[in-house]
């Protein structure tokens, strides 16, 4: 496990830049991962930082790929977070995946959801 501090200043900025590429394989990978980038990071980091872009890029992610490795990894975040703070953040971005009409996410978004409730 790495430093909190190496993940915090070092590794996050890399993330969030892999998370906004112009290629949906790297979103999609780079989406896969959050949960375990999320096990090395505070719940803070990921309620203050992560989870805000995560949800803005939902609103706006084209590829149906990358919003299927988003939910999944919306479903995994629940390990890294309270309760509170899983119902309070997670579950409207679950709302948001569930109102996507592509059968892929909303698989991804069932299969993952045992990890949330």
């Amino acid at each position: 496990m790495l430093p909190k501090a190496n993940v915090d200043q070092s590794i996050l900025p890399i993330y969030m830049t892999l998370l906004g590429d112009s290629e949906a394989e790297v979103r999609s990978e780079a989406a896969a991962r959050l949960p375990l980038l999320a096990k090395n990071c505070s719940s803070n980091l990921i309620i203050s930082k992560i989870l805000p872009t995560l949800k803005l890029q939902l609103a706006t992610e084209s590829s149906q790929h990358v919003k299927g490795s988003m939910a999944h990894a919306v479903c995994q975040l629940a390990n890294s977070l309270s309760s509170e703070e899983a119902s309070q953040h997670l579950i409207p971005m679950v709302s948001i995946l569930l109102k996507n009409n592509n059968t892929e996410v909303v698989v991804s978004l069932v299969e993952n959801m045992g990890d949330l409730i």
